[in-house]
């Protein structure tokens, strides 16, 4: 099961984020699961650890 998330970003901070992912090999939904993946793991927000 999957859930689906719909949300706002600043258009620039959106762009400059989809040129490092494309450099990575990843799309934006393998980076916000990612994003996810982490602070599950964690249990922090990797910005605060």
């Amino acid at each position: 099961m999957s859930d689906r998330i719909n949300t706002r970003i600043d258009t620039s901070l959106k762009k400059k984020a989809v040129k490092i992912f494309e450099r990575l090999g990843m799309t934006e939904a393998e980076a916000i699961r990612l994003f996810y993946a982490q602070v599950d793991s964690t249990r922090v927000s990797p910005s605060l650890s």
